[in-house]
C-alpha cells in the first residue's frame, strides 16, 4: 500500500484514535505532542510479514502504530526466532535507539491478519518534538518503564520452566488484556490478532499445549472468540490461573 500523502496524516491519526488502548503511548500524549509527531512523521501501510526494524541494525527511526499489530522477535541459537512481545495500536516501537544510539536489540515485524498503519519519525525529530513538553517526556518514560517491567516479568514467570503451560499462557493473556484489551459488555476483547503459533511462543509452549489450554478454558467459559481475535469472558478466573497463589 505504501506511503500516505503528508496532508492526510493528521486526519488518519484522528480516525484511528478509537483503536488505541487507553494505556498506550499515543493515547496518553497531549494533543500538542500528537500534532508535532504528525508534522515530523510520515505514515505508511505495511503488509503482514514486512519488517520495520532489523535486529543489530543501526538506524534510529521511531515507529508509532496507528492501527494494526507488530511482533517483536529476537534471534536464538540455531537460527530460530523467539517472540518476546506484541505491540498494537497506539504503541511506540524503536524509541530506545533514539535515546542511546545503540544497534537495534530486536526485529519488529508486522503481524496479524491484515495491513498495519504506522507513523515513522526520525529519531532526532522524535526527541526534539518533546524537548519542551515535560508531560510528553513523562509519557515516554512510563512507556519505556512498562516495557522493562514486562521483560522482567516474562523472564521471571514465563520461561523458567517452573510453571505450567496454562499458567504461562494465562499470564501472557492477562498482560495483553491489561494493555490492549477493551471491555465490551463485561468481556475483555483483545485488540490484537494472534495466531496459535504466536500464543505458543509468548508462553514458551508448544502449539498443541496451547490448543489444549484454550479448549479447556472455552469449556469453562473463561475465553471465547473465533479465529485470531481472542475474547476473555472471565478475566478474574484467568488471573487466578495466571497467579494461583497471588504471588505478584
Amino acid at each position: 500500500m505504501g506511503r500516505i500523502d503528508p496532508a492526510d496524516v493528521s486526519s488518519l491519526v484522528e480516525a484511528n484514535r478509537r483503536k488505541w488502548s487507553s494505556r498506550s503511548f499515543l493515547a496518553c500524549l497531549s494533543p500538542e505532542a500528537l500534532r508535532r509527531l504528525c508534522v515530523q512523521g510520515s505514515a505508511e501501510w505495511f503488509d503482514p510479514g514486512e519488517e520495520l526494524i532489523v535486529e543489530a541494525a543501526n538506524d534510529r527511526t521511531v515507529y508509532l502504530v496507528l492501527s494494526g499489530c507488530v511482533k517483536i522477535v529476537v534471534q536464538l541459537d540455531g537460527g530460530k526466532e523467539g517472540l518476546i512481545a506484541i505491540r498494537g495500536s497506539g504503541d511506540v516501537i524503536g524509541e530506545l535507539a533514539s535515546l542511546d544510539r545503540q544497534p537495534r536489540s530486536a526485529t519488529a515485524r508486522i503481524s496479524g491478519a491484515g495491513p498495519s498503519l504506522v507513523l515513522l519519525v526520525n529519531g532526532d525529530a522524535f526527541m526534539n518534538a518533546f524537548a519542551d513538553l515535560p508531560d510528553a517526556v513523562e509519557v515516554l518514560a512510563v512507556a519505556i518503564s512498562g516495557k522493562l517491567r514486562d521483560a522482567t516479568s516474562a523472564r521471571q514467570y514465563g520461561h523458567l520452566g517452573s510453571t505450567t503451560t496454562q499458567t504461562r499462557l494465562a499470564r501472557a493473556f492477562v498482560a495483553l488484556a491489561d494493555t490492549h484489551g477493551q471491555v465490551v459488555s463485561g468481556d475483555v476483547v483483545m485488540g490484537l490478532d494472534l495466531s496459535q503459533e504466536e500464543m505458543a511462543s509468548l508462553a514458551g509452549a508448544s502449539v498443541p499445549s496451547v490448543q489444549r489450554a484454550l479448549g479447556s478454558w472455552r469449556r469453562l467459559g473463561v475465553v471465547g472468540g473465533r479465529g485470531r481475535r481472542l475474547v476473555i469472558r472471565d478475566i478474574a478466573a484467568l488471573r487466578r490461573i495466571a497467579y494461583p497463589s497471588n504471588d505478584v
